[in-house]
């Protein structure tokens, strides 16, 4: 995939992110940065979701690494709101390419999450 990235009407940062399939570039993705908290944790708003957040986290984390306070803000703003986009194992941001010299308007991180996700990783770490 290839990325951009630009800034919201009235905003004076980037926190969008729009990526495009390299070999049809007419799939665009616009993803909205709503959170993070610098160290593994974003909310984003997936346009191509129809606005349904996704809950990314820094590869590897479990539900026991995420910050309390992401996941109240994700459950907060994002309730009933919410899409698996994909299985890390086929699908990885690290692999997308940004024009030179883009800041990102969050740090990349990839492996979304979401409510299902979170709660079949806590029903796995509760198996006898």
């Amino acid at each position: 995939r290839l990325g951009r990235v630009r800034q919201s009407e009235n905003y004076t940062t980037n926190n969008i992110m729009r990526l495009y399939e390299k070999k049809d570039p007419t799939k665009v993705f616009n993803y909205t940065g709503l959170y993070s908290d610098g160290k593994g944790c974003i909310i984003v708003r997936a346009e191509h979701w129809g606005g349904k957040c996704e809950l990314w986290m820094r590869s590897g984390w479990t539900t026991e690494e995420l910050d309390p306070c992401c996941e109240y803000i994700y459950d907060m703003w994002c309730e009933g709101e919410t899409q698996k986009v994909f299985d890390n194992s086929t699908c990885s941001m690290t692999s997308t390419k940004f024009e030179k010299n883009t800041t990102l308007p969050w740090p990349v991180l990839n492996t979304p999450a979401t409510p299902a996700v979170r709660a079949e990783q806590k029903q796995q770490k509760q198996k006898p």
